[in-house]
C-alpha cells in the first residue's frame, strides 16, 4: 500500500506570529524569527509560503526539488491527473496539475501566474488582492493601495518598488492579472452556533449538534412515575427512545404537563428542572400545589423558562449529543404528592425584532433571534432568498446586512 500512496506533508498557511503582528517576520517554537516578512494569516510571504514534501517510492526521485510555485487549488486537478480522471474536473478549475513536476513524466502546464485574495476578520470590506507573476508580486489592499515587490533579490518583501518607474511595465502587468481573475463574492451568510443564555457556543464539535433533524416530535415523556418529592426521569421520544440533545432544543418554549395526586395539604410549591448530563440546569419552573384536590388526579401544566445563566464551555460540550432529564421535587412529605405521567412539550419561541435594551438575559443579545438566524440558514436558505426569509422576522420592511452583521454578531456577511 505504501508503494502504491502519494503522501504530501504541507501546510494550510504560514507560521505563527505571537503578538499577531501580520507585518513581522515569523517565529519558531523557540521564539526565533525565519526571514520571511508575515506570519499566518497575513498576505507578505511568512504567511503565504509554506513547505511541501512529497513521497512516493518509485514514482517520485528522492531528494528532488522543485522551483515551481504552487497552490492548494492545484491539488485538485494533480490528484485527478494522477487518478486518470482529469476528464471528470469542472471547466472552470482554477488550479493546474503539477502531476508532471513530481513524476517527471509528462510536460508541465506553465501557468501566468498566482492569485488570491481574502478579508481577514472583515468581511464587509474590500479584499486584499495578491497576484504573482514569475518572480514579481503584488498586493493590493482594499482602498486600493499597492505593494510591488522582486522576490528573486528581496524574498523578505523589505522595499515596495510600486512607485518605482523602472516597473510600470509589471506593475501594470499585475494589476491587469488582478481584475482579470477577481470574481465578485456572492452574498451569502456563514453562521456559528447562537449563545445559549449568556454562554458563547461557538466552539469547535458543537456544529454537528445544531440541528434536531426534522420531523422528529416535541411531545417528550418521561418512562418514570411515582413520588413526586424526587422524581427524575430521562426524557424520551415517541419511540420511548432517550432523545440526543440538539441545541435547538435550548432555545424552545417548554411546558410540563403532569397529573398529580395529593393525599394530604402540601405547603411548599412544586419545582420543575430540565437539566443536561453534568447537571447543569437549562430550564426551571414552580407550581403552587394548594390548588389541587385532595386524593383525586389533577392534569396541571408548568410553564419552563431559562435560568438565565450560562455552562460552561465543558458543560455545554457535555450535554449537546447527551441526555436531557427532567426533576420535579417538593419540600413536602414522602408519597403525599404522586406523578402519573409526565410530559415535556416544545414549541418555538414567538421572534421579535432584538431589543436594543431588555434582552432575554441582559447580556447584550437576543438568543432566540440569534437562533432563529441560524436555524434558517442551515435549513437551506442562501444568498437574497435568506435574507428575504430572515426579515419576515422583524417589523422592520427590509433588513440590511449591516444590522444582521452588528446586531447579530451571528452572520459573517460577504459581499
Amino acid at each position: 500500500m505504501l508503494d502504491n500512496t502519494l503522501i504530501i506533508f504541507t501546510s494550510d498557511n504560514g507560521g505563527w506570529q505571537s503578538s499577531h503582528n501580520w507585518d513581522r517576520n515569523i517565529e519558531t517554537r523557540t521564539g526565533q524569527t525565519v526571514d520571511l516578512r508575515g506570519a499566518k494569516e497575513g498576505y507578505y510571504e511568512g504567511g503565504l509560503r509554506t513547505p511541501m514534501i512529497a513521497y512516493w517510492p518509485g514514482r517520485i526521485a528522492p531528494g528532488s526539488e522543485t522551483e515551481l510555485p504552487v497552490a492548494f487549488y492545484d491539488y485538485m486537478p494533480t490528484f485527478a491527473a494522477l487518478a486518470g480522471i482529469e476528464s471528470a474536473l469542472p471547466p472552470s478549475v482554477d488550479g493546474v496539475s503539477f502531476a508532471p513536476t513530481l513524476t517527471g513524466q509528462g510536460v508541465q502546464t506553465q501557468r501566468t501566474g498566482l492569485y488570491f485574495e481574502g478579508y481577514a476578520y472583515n468581511p464587509n470590506s474590500a479584499p486584499t488582492q495578491i497576484a504573482r507573476i514569475g518572480d514579481w508580486k503584488m498586493i493590493r489592499d482594499g482602498d486600493g493601495s499597492v505593494q510591488l515587490f522582486d522576490l528573486a533579490t528581496d524574498p523578505s518583501e523589505t522595499t515596495n518598488r510600486a512607485a518605482n518607474p523602472a516597473a510600470a511595465g509589471v506593475r501594470d502587468q499585475l494589476l491587469g492579472y488582478i481584475t482579470a481573475n477577481h470574481t465578485p463574492i456572492q452574498t451569502h451568510l456563514s453562521v456559528l452556533p447562537p449563545n445559549v443564555g449568556t454562554g458563547n457556543a461557538n466552539r469547535d464539535g458543537f456544529m454537528p449538534f445544531g440541528l434536531r433533524p426534522a420531523g422528529q416530535a416535541r411531545e417528550w415523556t418521561l418512562a418514570e412515575s411515582g413520588d413526586a418529592r424526587s422524581l427524575v426521569g430521562i426524557v424520551r421520544d415517541e419511540t420511548n427512545q432517550t432523545i440526543a440533545v440538539h441545541l435547538d432544543d435550548l432555545h424552545m418554549v417548554y411546558t410540563v404537563e403532569l397529573t398529580l395526586k395529593a393525599s394530604a395539604a402540601l405547603t411548599s410549591e412544586l419545582s420543575v428542572e430540565l437539566v443536561g448530563e453534568s447537571g447543569f440546569t437549562y430550564f426551571h419552573g414552580a407550581f403552587d400545589p394548594e390548588s389541587l384536590v385532595i386524593g383525586s388526579p389533577t392534569t396541571v401544566e408548568v410553564a419552563l423558562t431559562q435560568v438565565g445563566l450560562s455552562p460552561s464551555t465543558g458543560e455545554l460540550a457535555s450535554d449537546l449529543g447527551g441526555a436531557l432529564a427532567l426533576e420535579v421535587s417538593h419540600g413536602g412529605a414522602q408519597n403525599t404528592l404522586i406523578a402519573h405521567s409526565v410530559v415535556l412539550r416544545g414549541v418555538a419561541p414567538t421572534l421579535t425584532a432584538p431589543p436594543l435594551v431588555g434582552e432575554l438575559n441582559d447580556d447584550g443579545r437576543n438568543d432566540e433571534v440569534h437562533f432563529a438566524i441560524f436555524k434558517q440558514v442551515c435549513d437551506g436558505l442562501n444568498g437574497a432568498n435568506a435574507f428575504a426569509e430572515i426579515a419576515t422576522i422583524f417589523p422592520a420592511p427590509s433588513l440590511s446586512v449591516t444590522v444582521i452583521s452588528t446586531l447579530l454578531d451571528l452572520a459573517e456577511v460577504h459581499r
